[in-house]
């Protein structure tokens, strides 16, 4: 990774950072290239999965993870890498047409494959900083990763109350064509991850100063959605 260019996309110009409330029964959370300085927070993800300030660090973590990481730019990279080798494979086709279905078959299955691979080593490796920078701020990186906990069971309830079945979450044929690796693996590997960063890591470093502008911002958040709430 090229600090000099993770610099660049975080400071923008000097602009303050913001966050953005957005009400929706999606929990989840985002920070764009396009929208520079801004970390978009759903209220779902408030209200279902982070209880407590340390869940909440993590997930802010992660995804500031992604914009030092670049994987927007990445992802533009790959997506174009992708759809040229798509044509370049159907204008070899020497059948003038007559594999083109199979071709397009084809690479639809190695184009979904290629862009989750390259999606969940993403979300790994957004989670891998993500734990870092909340140990940096003095957050209880040993109890964050259970909102993670919290994912996989909200998984297995809607599976049971859907289709009659409580799925393990656990890797299967469907996994490797998601997006996101399974919440269950990830606790787990963060649960591990935290035993080696957290907040003792960091006691004779500035995490104290990092921490007061972590929870300003957290208080902000939490602030406007208790407002919507009443």
């Amino acid at each position: 990774m090229k600090w000099t260019e993770a610099k660049e996309r975080m400071d923008n110009s000097g602009e303050k950072w913001k966050f953005v409330l957005v009400e929706s029964p999606v929990p989840n959370a985002c920070v764009s290239e396009l929208v520079p300085c801004t970390i978009f927070v759903t209220t779902s993800l408030l209200k279902t999965f982070t209880t407590n300030d340390d869940e909440l660090a993590l997930i802010l973590g992660h995804e500031v993870s992604h914009l030092i990481h670049g994987h927007g730019s990445e992802a533009i990279d790959t997506e174009t890498f992708l759809k040229t080798l798509e044509v370049l494979m159907l204008s070899l086709d020497p059948t003038e047409g007559l594999l083109s279905v199979f071709i397009i078959g084809a690479i639809s299955i190695l184009h979904r494959f290629l862009s989750a691979s390259y999606s969940q080593h993403h979300e790994l490796e957004a989670d891998e900083m993500g734990i870092a920078l909340a140990a940096r701020a003095c957050f209880d990186t040993r109890r964050a990763p259970l909102t993670f906990k919290k994912m996989h069971d909200h998984h297995i309830e809607n599976n049971r109350e859907l289709y009659g079945s409580a799925d393990t979450d656990r890797r299967g044929l469907s996994d490797f064509l998601s997006t996101h690796p399974p919440s269950l693996e990830r606790y787990e590997i963060l649960t591990q991850t935290s035993q080696e960063e957290n907040p003792e890591k960091y006691a004779q470093t500035h995490c104290a100063e990092v921490k007061k502008g972590f929870m300003d911002s957290l208080i902000a958040i939490r602030t406007k959605h208790d407002n919507r709430q009443n």
